[in-house]
């Protein structure tokens, strides 16, 4: 069977089509023309245009050049929805070919959400990060909302890179990477819906011992200041989720306790990054019995009066303390066993 050749294929349908009577029906009959293709032939369809969507962009002198652009584009946008079976090196064109002038279009965070969902299944590589940063570099200077989101979350994503990761054995390293890939960049005072799931897979394959060790090493100590980015203030937003999911477990409870204690002592700066991680410690210890949570509560809550200069954290963390302060009885039931480990380190 000859091997498909998607240029030659899009280049024959927007020469044969009829621009000059039905323009405006042509996106809906290539995603129609398309999508009865095999499935794999559309995933080098899909690559083809991703990259053509530049090309197009950029033509003059073709005076059907706007619509062939959106009909492609359409074709671009109805494909990442379809979940193909890509492989690294489509992942890695999709990311690399992906260009965007204004950063408002449906396609903008297309090619990121489709990597994270590829490397939650296959595991992050090095060629998958190197893709991630190319894309992300592609959008320095965007300063849309759909583009700052994207950034922002990739920040996070990819401190996989970094060398704490790195060091780890492949299986553990693989159980953080796709915690990470899991994490939310949200700053709501909650943990985000979902990530319990995640942070249970976690400690079920390295242990509950191993995971605690990995954070007392990793999270900063009150010694120095500690100078944070705002991927950095995600990341630990979302390790005081796993702290507060792992304190569920009675015997790791005390270790819990002393980690997060531990960051709300630690000086941050910029100091409004410092506030965000600041809130989820405060939901960790209204979660926790009276008897625990009250010293730390009221330690952060002087901590925060001090620093404010915002003031709808600084609301959030007053409010979640007053609530906790004012309570006859514990907010959570005794732990539950959550310690895991089944993976080999």
């Amino acid at each position: 069977m000859a091997m498909f050749d998607a240029v030659s294929w899009l280049d024959a349908w927007l020469a044969s089509y009829p621009w000059e009577t039905s323009a405006e029906q042509a996106g809906q009959l290539l995603i129609r023309a398309a999508t009865a293709l095999p499935t794999n032939t559309r995933v080098a369809l899909h690559k083809e245009t991703v990259a053509r969507l530049p090309v197009l962009r950029a033509s003059s002198g073709d005076p059907h050049a706007w619509h062939k652009g959106s009909a492609v584009y359409d074709l671009a946008c109805c494909l990442y929805e379809k979940q193909l079976p890509y492989t690294e090196q489509d992942i890695v064109a999709l990311l690399t070919s992906s260009k965007h002038d204004c950063g408002h279009g449906a396609d903008v965070k297309a090619p990121f959400e489709t990597a994270v969902a590829w490397a939650r299944v296959h595991g992050v590589t090095p060629a998958w990060l190197a893709a991630v940063r190319t894309f992300i570099e592609g959008l320095r200077g965007i300063r849309s909302v759909k583009a700052n989101d994207v950034k922002t979350k990739s920040g996070l994503v990819l401190l996989l890179d970094g060398e704490s990761f790195a060091s780890l054995p492949p299986g553990e390293r693989a159980a953080w990477e796709r915690l990470v890939l899991h994490m939310s960049t949200a700053t709501g005072p909650r943990m985000p819906k979902g990530y319990d799931v995640q942070a249970g897979a976690l400690v079920a394959f390295v242990g509950i011992e191993r995971v605690l060790a990995c954070l007392d090493r990793w999270l900063p100590r009150p010694e120095l200041p500690c100078k944070l980015d705002t991927a950095g203030s995600h990341l630990l937003r979302n390790l005081v989720w796993l702290l507060l999911f792992m304190s569920r477990d009675v015997a790791a409870a005390t270790s819990c306790d002393e980690l997060v204690e531990r960051l709300i002592r630690v000086d941050v700066v910029p100091e409004q990054l410092g506030k965000k991680v600041a809130v989820a410690c405060a939901v960790y210890f209204a979660q926790r019995p009276l008897a625990v949570g009250r010293r730390p509560l009221e330690t952060l809550l002087a901590r925060t009066e001090a620093m404010e200069k915002v003031a709808s954290d600084g609301d959030n963390i007053r409010k979640i303390v007053v609530d906790y302060l004012t309570r006859t009885t514990d907010p959570m039931p005794s732990g539950v066993e959550v310690r895991g480990g089944t993976g080999d380190t």
